[in-house]
């Protein structure tokens, strides 16, 4: 005779956190979608940047209330994180800041945030 594998996912033996996978002579229980293995207790928790909301994970808007942004930056919630853009009308300097870099009333445009302070009586300056 021959052996037939039992699946035994038929019986779900996987908690309300879990899928169950049939595999040849056994199964196996992973995390669903937005939960992840806690270490110590094996039990499936929401991931990172996910909140229990009756018995699934729900993504948490971490751009509602006080936003993580910096100034003249705005915040684009995404599932399970979010970023960071500069505002309109700002550009990302060398050293991270949102800055205005848009031309003053002379249509004078910084070429960059790299801006160096010189002193002296003869400072030369060529354009």
């Amino acid at each position: 005779g021959t052996c037939k594998d039992v699946n035994e996912c038929a019986d779900d033996p996987c908690s309300d956190t879990e899928r169950c996978s049939n595999i040849e002579g056994s199964y196996i229980c992973d995390c669903l979608d937005t939960f992840i293995r806690e270490p110590k207790s094996q039990a499936c928790v929401c991931a990172d940047g996910f909140e229990a909301v009756e018995g699934e994970c729900a993504d948490v808007d971490e751009c509602a209330g006080e936003a993580p942004c910096g100034e003249n930056e705005v915040c684009f919630n995404t599932a399970g994180n979010y970023h960071c853009e500069c505002d309109e009308g700002f550009e990302r300097g060398k050293d991270g800041f949102c800055k205005d870099f848009t031309p003053t009333e002379c249509d004078v445009k910084p070429k960059s945030d790299d801006i160096k302070t010189m002193s002296g009586k003869k400072v030369q300056v060529s354009w």
